[in-house]
Parts: structure tokens; C-alpha cells; sequence
């Protein structure tokens, strides 16, 4: 059995640790996964986008504790989901916004169970008790009271038509990538797009590879989650665009 952890608490203070070691406390045999730390401070939609990618490669029956969690302490609630044969711990605050589907089912953490839990740090006294604990066996609902409401983002999918595809960039890189929400847009390969990116436009080719553009050519392509970006070979698109998140991404056919 697998817990993997993501989270914005960094590399530098203790809190990742302590988070795992509650988890090694309740169940010292579970395996625990640092999937990533570095998910910008209080940025939940980032913290979206990374769940998304990484839980794509994990085998059923992982664990997943995400925490990004501004509101910890406040009156959101603690969530664990259901997904496709995979469970989802942590903070009722959007977070779990792209693996949601109408397939997931959710349970509401009855908080009761931990009435010594610091309220600062729900990561190492709820969130990562849970994940334990259900590494364990516990069946969702001894943990708490099955939900339908959830907190979602007000994200949306970007779409492809007869002229155009239109939608918004949804997450950038450490490379500079700037990826949209559009997934698997009918393109032809080889050909060259107009494109609009904030304020930024540009005519460039719709390719395979990076490798398949000259270093230092903008290029757009379906990353490896199968959403359509905007790259530059060795470079950054975000540094050439100016790109922010939410910001218009447009092809014209």
C-alpha cells in the first residue's frame, strides 16, 4: 500500500516529515511517497494541477494526502474521495477540482475522531491519520458521513470548434510551458497556427516533439497529460508571452 504526499509546505521546515511520520506511527508498513513539496504557497489550483498529472501513474489502491490548505483551522472541511480505485485525503477547499468526476464518490472526515488535532496542522493530525488508517483497512465510511458537495473550482475545459480552439491557460511550468486547458485539440501536425496567449500573438507550429522545433522556436504541442501548450525549445513561452494563469489561450484554425 502506497501514501503519497503532496503539499506546499517546502523543503526547509519539518512539516512534510511529520506528516509522514504520523502516517508510519498509525501503520508502520504503509510505503509513503514524496510526489512533490513545492506546490506554491497556498495555491490550490496549482496543487490541483499536480495531483491531477502525478495520480494518473500511481496503481490502484494509492493514497493520496494533499495539502494545500490555507483555510486550515477555519470552518472548510476535511474530504476523502474515491476515484477510479484511488483515495484522495485532505482539505474540502477545490483541491481535488481536476480528478473529480461524477464516478468519485466523498465522505466528509467526521473530526471528531481526532479532538487533539492542532488546528494549525490538520497535514499531520487528520489528514495523514486517515490516509493511514485506511492503508490499514478502515472503510471510508467509518471515517465519516458520505457527501456529494464538494468544493469544485471554477475551472472549466477548454474546447476545439470548426474555426478555432478557445480556452484558458490553466498551469505554468518550471520550463516555462504555458498549458491550457484545451485536451487533445484537433490539430494537424506539421502546420502553423495563429495564436493568442493573454496579450500575447504569434504564428507558430502545432509539432510533436520539442525536439522537432530550433532551439529558441515557439512551438505548440499535447504535453503528457494530453493538454495543448505553448513551448519554447530551450527556452520559456512565459518569458516570450508574459503569460499568467487564467489568461486567454487561443488557436485559430
Amino acid at each position: 500500500m502506497i501514501i503519497a504526499f503532496i503539499s506546499d509546505f517546502g523543503y526547509e521546515d519539518h512539516y512534510a516529515g511529520a506528516m509522514k511520520g504520523a502516517a508510519l506511527s498509525i501503520n508502520p508498513e504503509v510505503r509513503v511517497v514524496d510526489v512533490c513539496h513545492g506546490i506554491r504557497k497556498f495555491d490550490v489550483l496549482h496543487g490541483a494541477y499536480v495531483l491531477a498529472g502525478a495520480s494518473r501513474a500511481f496503481p490502484k489502491g494509492t493514497i493520496f494526502v494533499v495539502v494545500v490548505d490555507p483555510g486550515v483551522g477555519g470552518p472548510r472541511r476535511g474530504i476523502l474521495l474515491e476515484c477510479d480505485g484511488k483515495f484522495y485525503v485532505g482539505p474540502d477547499n477545490g483541491v481535488f477540482t481536476l480528478i473529480w468526476h461524477d464516478g468519485c464518490r466523498a465522505w466528509e472526515i467526521d473530526m471528531s475522531r481526532f479532538p487533539n488535532a492542532d488546528p494549525t496542522f490538520h497535514g499531520r493530525d487528520v489528514f495523514a491519520p486517515v490516509a493511514a488508517l485506511l492503508s490499514l483497512g478502515k472503510k471510508p465510511e467509518e471515517l465519516g458521513k458520505e457527501t456529494r458537495d464538494i468544493i469544485l473550482l471554477p475551472v472549466r475545459w477548454g474546447s476545439c470548434g470548426i474555426d478555432s480552439c478557445e480556452g484558458s491557460v490553466i498551469h505554468i511550468d518550471s520550463f516555462g510551458n504555458v498549458i491550457s486547458n484545451i485536451r487533445r485539440p484537433s490539430l494537424e501536425l506539421g502546420r502553423r497556427y495563429r495564436v493568442r496567449v493573454g496579450k500575447w500573438g504569434g504564428v507558430v507550429p502545432f509539432l510533436k516533439t520539442y525536439a522537432e522545433a530550433e532551439v529558441g522556436e515557439p512551438l505548440l504541442l499535447v504535453n503528457s497529460e494530453g493538454l495543448l501548450e505553448l513551448s519554447v525549445r530551450e527556452g520559456s513561452a512565459r518569458e516570450l508571452t508574459g503569460a499568467e494563469r487564467l489568461d486567454e489561450f487561443r488557436v485559430l484554425k
